[in-house]
């Protein structure tokens, strides 16, 4: 369904001290695919002197171990449900393969970014997609993430 836009997002995650972890995963349904319109991370940390923490949307392969997120409509008045679904709380990380888009962050800053119409990201029927942050050593934010899709 063209224009139909939803919202997977994770607030205040705390994040460890030297970790790679993904904090939230979108998942294709199976006959369609999706558009990744946009998707940021903002962080909660103490220190003005912590080094950066890198943030990547990416292709994932797999669901790593995690749990079901609510998908949320994103600017539609209409009560339809989404096929897309979406993952978080990542014990075991997925895998990764393809495209991605990596940045570094300041721990106590955010960054988003809204792709231009036509240049979106596409995840394939039954694909996925993930934002996943790596904190240097003595930076544990707390984290909040989100991917805005269009299925």
């Amino acid at each position: 369904m063209p224009g139909h836009f939803g919202i997977a997002r994770v607030k205040d995650e705390a994040l460890a001290a030297s970790a790679t972890e993904t904090i939230v995963q979108i998942v294709a349904a199976t006959n369609h695919r999706v558009k990744v319109v946009a998707w940021g991370v903002y962080f909660a940390g103490t220190s003005v002197t912590a080094q950066p923490v890198q943030a990547t949307l990416q292709k994932q392969t797999s669901a790593g171990t995690s749990s079901a997120l609510t998908v949320e409509q994103w600017q539609a008045p209409d009560d339809d449900t989404f096929d897309t679904a979406a993952l978080q709380d990542f014990t075991a990380e997925p895998t990764k393969s393809g495209w991605e888009h990596p940045t570094r962050v300041h721990p106590q800053a955010g960054y988003e970014i809204w792709f231009p119409e036509g240049k979106e990201p596409t995840i394939e029927a039954g694909g996925r997609a993930g934002v996943e942050v790596i904190t240097p050593a003595g930076v544990n934010p707390n984290c909040t993430a989100f991917i805005v899709f269009e299925e």
